[in-house]
């Protein structure tokens, strides 16, 4: 006889961020981050119908002397699928500065609605961002 084995249900204690595509890049470029589906055992989901959001928060000091003031910014992203249970999240941030990376599992299997959003044990995620390319400060003006 033959035995089929399925992933359970995404759980966003176990769940993996690959960050490597938001460390070195500079403000304006695409960041990239992608999240591995993954259930309470540690096995992948497969799955292509979980979502994923983003909530990235962070600046920096902008202006001199008595003009500098901080620059808050704060960017919300989805994910969406790319193949065998990866999900990515593309963004970008106005200016460099120091960020961190809020990562939501978005729980759309009946749960009450204040309950639908739970955040990953691997969030919040840390990183920097150089300032802007002169060619994408000049593509501003």
């Amino acid at each position: 006889f033959s035995v089929e084995c399925f992933a359970d249900a995404t759980c966003s204690d176990t769940c993996e961020i690959d960050d490597s595509g938001i460390k070195g890049k500079r403000a304006r470029e695409d960041l990239r981050l992608r999240v591995i589906s993954v259930d309470a055992q540690g096995n992948k989901n497969y799955s292509d119908e979980e979502s994923f959001h983003v909530v990235c928060r962070g600046g920096s000091i902008q202006g001199k002397g008595w003009k500098a003031k901080f620059e808050k910014v704060v960017v919300e992203a989805d994910t969406r699928p790319i193949g065998e249970g990866i999900y990515e999240a593309v963004f970008q941030v106005p200016i460099e500065g120091a960020y961190s990376l809020q990562v939501l599992h978005v729980n759309t299997k009946g749960r009450e609605a204040d309950e639908d959003l739970a955040e990953l044990e691997t969030s919040p995620v840390q990183f920097e961002v150089a300032k802007a390319s002169p060619e994408a400060l000049a593509a501003m003006n």
